[in-house]
């Protein structure tokens, strides 16, 4: 799974239009857990790797948003216990 986050352009801070990008979104393919914050204009996404970012844009613009952002979120790497030498 990966995690990433759109900006969304034109969402103000009423919870319908979040509501309605939330229910888009969810239904892309791939996508596992989705929450829109109205505040911070942010989409919060986590899907496999077979969610493409052109079919959330087009989820988004099909509600007459847009995605002006994009950020894929890396995992930090496992831990490993160096050797002393």
């Amino acid at each position: 799974m990966h995690r990433m986050t759109l900006t969304v352009w034109g969402l103000g801070c009423g919870g319908a239009g979040a509501q309605t990008i939330q229910g888009a979104l969810a239904e892309v393919p791939g996508v596992a857990d989705v929450y829109v914050n109205p505040l911070t204009q942010t989409a919060y996404i986590e899907a496999d790797n077979t969610c493409q970012l052109p079919r959330l844009a087009a989820a988004v613009a099909g509600l007459s948003y847009r995605i002006t952002g994009f950020h894929l979120l890396i995992p930090e790497p496992a831990h490993k216990e160096r050797r002393a030498e």
